[in-house]
């Protein structure tokens, strides 16, 4: 598994994505979250200590889109920016995960997935509007907004202990750019680990 400890100081460019997503809460204990392509699931520890707890998003399901949307001045996550994806299709990023590589293969799965935002040359997502202006915003932005959503959902506050499990297909520079979102997210300790790494534990 790969393990970061301290994290990396949050890149400037990416301040205005980490606005509107649950304040910090005193220390809480374990929290997993399974980085899937189009959803995602967060879980804790259990009383039970050979099981964990499956942790239900803000309408009682067990899996939360990976998306965000852009609304004016809010932000929204999850199962609430799903909802929005017909409705303001260039406004919404989902499959977030898979927007994290190089700008040739986000493409190619922009065609494949058949997103509705744009993909700039440069790799970065929109333009999308919020609080007033027009900007395209780096993918690992909204995914930490995402991240931070999520780990709030196990109740605990921050963890003390995060695991984030993501696909094997992922490269090492998609997996560093998960590392600056859960930096952006204010995670200071978290481990990751491939799904089959995940599996064979």
């Amino acid at each position: 598994a790969d393990t970061a400890s301290p994290t990396p100081a949050a890149p400037p460019a990416a301040a205005e994505n980490a606005a509107a997503v649950p304040a910090a809460q005193p220390p809480g204990g374990f929290v997993g979250i399974d980085l899937g392509v189009t959803c995602v699931v967060s879980s804790s520890k259990s009383e039970d200590r050979h099981a964990v707890t499956v942790n239900t998003n803000d309408v009682s399901g067990r899996s939360t889109p990976a998306a965000v949307s852009y609304d004016g001045k809010q932000r929204h996550v999850g199962m609430a920016a799903e909802g929005r994806l017909m409705s303001a299709p260039k406004q919404t990023l989902n499959c977030l995960p898979l927007t994290l590589g190089s700008t040739d293969v986000v493409k190619s799965r922009a065609d494949r997935y058949l997103w509705l935002f744009n993909v700039q040359e440069d790799g970065k997502l929109g333009p999308v509007n919020f609080d007033g202006e027009d900007f395209a915003t780096e993918p690992y932005g909204p995914l930490a907004a995402l991240l931070k959503v999520l780990v709030s959902y196990a109740g605990a506050g921050a963890p003390e202990e995060l695991c984030v499990a993501v696909h094997d297909f992922l490269t090492q520079a998609e997996v560093a750019s998960v590392r600056t979102a859960l930096a952006i997210a204010g995670v200071e300790r978290f481990s990751l680990l491939r799904h089959s790494d995940a599996v064979a534990m």
